[in-house]
């Protein structure tokens, strides 16, 4: 009778609890009897655990529970313990209907009438699979990271309570630091610095700044155990929990001692190499006043030779001119003359026509270097200019084997530039050519450059040409290639030279190729415009 009444009560409270958690999906919410079979069962414990509730209802809770603690009789022990207590509470692993395992948070409630009497269990089981496995990864990661901090040697890196006492000690720190792990754990991590610092209260100060800013970083002298000093780089950090709460600090230390000796090598030799500078230079600003004096000099010098040379030149012209003069009178009163005269005189005119050519050379020159010689800018038509020279100086080949030609392209534009310096270039360079071609052709072509942005002048010869070792100097003041052509051929060695520049004044090039014995080709290069 008195067990009819206790399922009748047990009843009673089945119907209003599985109207309140049957619906409950995320807690796995049942009632067990006295001896531990299920009485009920909610959406929850069907999704938690696998079993419908007509395949789990009656049936003992222990089913739940792995192998080995069902013989180890742990089920009925945890019963007995919320029969005594009034509650019991665990967690561990327990078995769904499918086998497979999940780790549990159980808790076991009794359950008794209104006379006191224990009619039952109430069971609440929640799944913390996920939790425990996030915690059993959490606690790898840690031990992990507890392995590698710990076999780091080249970083002191420790912990520190919210005090600053030192908590933790890895392989790096007693390396740099000295201390073993039993002699430093409790102690205030200001045993490392300086006196002067910890007068300073420094130490503290760095905790208040990694407390505000959540991290500190600074380069100074620490101490190690046996009072020697090294330079340090260390950056403390704030620890706080999930609620917020300072619950300590990380400290890492490298020890850059070495880098300091560098920096202060360094910094040494930047002394010592400005102070080399600064003597150095002091040296080249005295040799530069003695180069600008000397070139002061050189200048004057120049100008006083070039002076003299106009000057000496002026006055040779003017009786070199009556020579001339007075032989062409000699030679008209002379017409009877003998040979031996007729020879002499011509003689005189050659020798003092040279001498004429070569002053005038010097003086063209001296202008030329002094800076005296400007460009007169204006349209030069260099078609008209070239068969007009040509045609002028063909009378130079009157009684000799050589034929003088041109060849101009007929767009050939007109160009920027200095008409009578250009036809001074062109009478020397085709002057040359006549004179050293004994017998054969003598050509003066010219075409546009596009690519280059200018005109092209060549003045080729048949002549005797130019030896390879005399070509690197064909443009040098009072150089003469053969001496032997020299005597044949006249010159006095000042034509190229003043033809180079005059071309540098019109901003051209001029080069030249030549083999001995087959002819010479000039090429004279001017741009479109001058700028």
């Amino acid at each position: 009778m008195e067990k009819s009444h206790q399922h009748d009560l047990l009843r009673d409270k089945l119907d209003s609890y599985r109207l309140l958690v049957q619906e409950v999906r995320d807690y796995a919410i049942f009632l067990l009897d006295l001896q531990g079979n299920v009485n009920s069962w909610n959406e929850g414990a069907e999704r938690i655990k696998g079993y419908r509730a007509d395949e789990i209802i009656g049936k003992p809770f222990s089913l739940f529970y792995p192998k080995q603690e069902i013989e180890n009789g742990k089920p009925f022990k945890n019963l007995a313990v919320a029969l005594r207590d009034g509650r019991f509470e665990d967690e561990g692993w327990r078995i769904r209907k499918d086998g497979s395992r999940f780790w549990a948070s159980v808790i076991m409630t009794r359950i008794q009438d209104d006379r006191g009497k224990v009619i039952g269990f109430s069971k609440i089981t929640r799944d913390l699979t996920e939790k425990k496995e996030a915690e059993d990864a959490i606690r790898r990661s840690e031990a992990r990271f507890r392995l590698l901090v710990s076999g780091v040697k080249d970083y002191a890196i420790f912990m520190l309570d919210p005090e600053g006492k030192i908590t933790s000690w890895n392989e790096g720190a007693e390396r740099i630091k000295g201390y073993r792990v039993e002699e430093i754990i409790g102690k205030h991590f200001s045993i490392f610095y300086p006196e002067e610092d910890k007068a300073k209260d420094k130490p503290n100060d760095e905790l208040k700044k990694a407390l505000q800013h959540g991290r500190f970083e600074d380069e100074g002298w620490r101490i190690r155990k046996d009072g020697s000093r090294f330079w340090a780089d260390a950056v403390i950090t704030c620890i706080r929990d999930a609620a917020g709460e300072v619950i300590g600090f990380s400290k890492v230390t490298r020890d850059l001692t070495e880098r300091k000796a560098a920096e202060n090598e360094i910094r040494k030799m930047n002394v010592d190499l400005e102070r080399r500078v600064k003597e150095r230079t002091a040296e080249l600003q005295a040799a530069n006043e003695a180069l600008k004096q000397r070139t002061k000099e050189a200048e004057e010098a120049n100008r006083l030779k070039s002076q003299f040379v106009s000057n000496v030149s002026h006055e040779l012209r003017t009786p070199l001119n009556a020579i001339i003069g007075y032989t062409y009178l000699i030679g008209d009163l002379c017409r009877e003359a003998g040979e031996e005269q007729r020879t002499a005189l011509e003689g005189i005119e050659r020798n003092a026509g040279d001498l004429l050519q070569l002053i005038n050379g010097v003086l063209d020159l001296s202008k030329i270097e002094a800076g005296k010689i400007s460009v007169e800018r204006g349209e030069v038509e260099m078609a008209g200019l070239i068969k007009d020279l040509v045609e002028n100086m063909g009378r130079l080949t009157e009684g000799r084997p050589v034929r003088v030609e041109y060849k101009v392209a007929p767009d050939l534009p007109l160009i920027e530039s200095d008409v009578g310096k250009i036809k001074q270039i062109l009478v020397n360079l085709l002057s040359n050519a006549i004179k050293f071609t004994p017998e054969g052709r003598v050509t003066m072509e010219a075409k546009a450059s596009p690519e280059k942005g200018g005109i092209e002048v060549a003045v080729q010869d048949t002549g005797i040409g130019i030896k390879r070792e005399a070509l690197p100097k064909i443009f040098e003041a009072f150089y003469q290639s053969d001496a032997d052509s020299t005597r044949e051929f006249g010159g006095v060695g000042l034509g190229l030279r003043i033809v180079k520049d005059l071309v540098d004044l019109l901003q051209g090039e001029i080069r030249v190729e030549s083999e001995h014995g087959k002819g010479s080709t000039f090429t004279l290069f001017l741009p479109y415009r001058l700028y």
